[in-house]
């Protein structure tokens, strides 16, 4: 296990668990935080159960952990960032003198759920064969790595995607 992208793993799951409680769209002096709206719940569990991934993973050296880590990192990627577009493209719509706009909330969400998935391929690409003797751990490993690949790609699409819609659709 490579520590430092455990740190980042483990910390980004935390700020995933804030970022859900905090605000996610704000109007003038008026707020909603995450769990105010249905998937902040999605999120802040995703954040939990990352974060309890990673703990057991440190105490362990059981795959499953890092891809549980791995898949809540994903979920919480994929349902911030679509919350993020479509509340940037619904708010835009609406012309409001309070001037409704994203919250921090989400927007810490969005960046802890990558760097949930950037820092469990890091810890998970630092394991090398000297580290894991077990070949069947070894092989388990090996998948979770595909699998970090597929999650990280999947998370840069969905990024993407977001952007990509910002531009064209506009703030």
């Amino acid at each position: 296990m490579n520590a430092p992208g455990y740190v980042i793993a483990w910390i980004a799951s935390i700020g995933v668990i804030v970022g859900s409680l905090g605000p996610w769209a704000v109007a003038g002096p008026v707020s909603a935080s995450g769990i105010e709206v249905d998937d902040g719940y999605i999120t802040l569990v995703a954040g939990a159960v990352a974060a309890l991934a990673l703990l057991l993973a440190a105490v362990s050296k059981v795959a499953w952990t890092w891809l549980a880590a791995l898949l809540a990192g994903s979920v919480a990627a994929i349902v911030s960032f679509w919350d993020l577009v479509s509340g940037i493209r619904n708010f835009a719509e609406i012309d409001s003198p309070l001037g409704i706009s994203v919250g921090w909330g989400l927007w810490v969400v969005c960046v802890c759920a990558l760097l949930v998935i950037a820092g469990c391929y890091v810890a998970i690409t630092g394991a090398t064969s000297d580290i894991v003797s077990d070949r069947s751990l070894q092989q388990a490993v090996r998948a979770t790595r595909v699998f970090a690949i597929g999650a990280v790609a999947l998370a840069a699409v969905t990024a993407i995607v977001a952007w990509a819609s910002l531009i064209f659709y506009g703030w």
